[in-house]
C-alpha cells in the first residue's frame, strides 16, 4: 500500500502523512469514538499536520459524541449556580427543568437535594432563596 493511499478501515493502525489525511483521520476518531479518544489515538505528529482552527472546530462539533452524562453532583453544581443568580424567583419544577435542562424528575430531586436554595410556595411552586447571601448576614449578626 502506498504511503498516501489510506482507506477509512486503516485509520486505527494506518499512519497519516498529509494534512487531509490527518484531518480525515482525527474527524474519523471524533466520529466514531469521541474527542477524547481522538486525541489519544492520533500521534502528536499527525496532530501538528491539522490547523489549529479545524481541530477546535471538530472537537466543539463531536463534542457529544461519547461525552459522559452529568452526575448528580455535576447537576446540583449547576443548580446552585443558577440559584444564585435567580434569587428570589418563583418556579415550578417545569421552569426549574427548562432552565437546567433536565427532566422535570431530575428537577424534583434537585429541589429534595438543595433545600436551603429552595422554599416551597404551594404544591407546585418553589421560591429560590438568596442562601448565600441570608448564610453571610447571619455569620456576621
Amino acid at each position: 500500500m502506498d504511503r498516501t493511499e489510506t482507506t477509512v478501515a486503516d485509520w486505527i493502525t494506518q499512519a497519516a502523512f498529509t494534512e487531509e489525511q490527518a484531518t480525515a483521520k482525527f474527524k474519523w476518531w471524533c466520529i466514531n469514538h469521541g474527542s477524547r479518544r481522538a486525541y489519544a489515538n492520533v500521534s502528536i505528529r499527525e496532530q501538528a499536520l491539522i490547523p489549529a482552527k479545524v481541530r477546535v472546530a471538530l472537537i466543539e462539533q463531536f463534542a457529544h459524541v461519547n461525552a459522559p452524562e452529568p452526575t448528580t453532583a455535576d447537576i446540583n453544581q449547576i443548580a446552585a449556580k443558577w440559584c444564585d443568580a435567580n434569587a428570589y424567583r418563583e418556579v415550578t419544577t417545569r421552569e426549574l427543568g427548562d432552565a437546567l435542562g433536565v427532566s422535570q424528575a431530575v428537577a424534583r430531586r434537585v429541589i429534595r437535594d438543595l433545600p436551603h436554595y429552595f422554599k416551597r410556595v404551594n404544591q407546585y411552586k418553589h421560591e429560590v432563596r438568596n442562601y448565600r447571601g441570608e448564610r453571610e448576614i447571619d455569620k456576621n449578626r
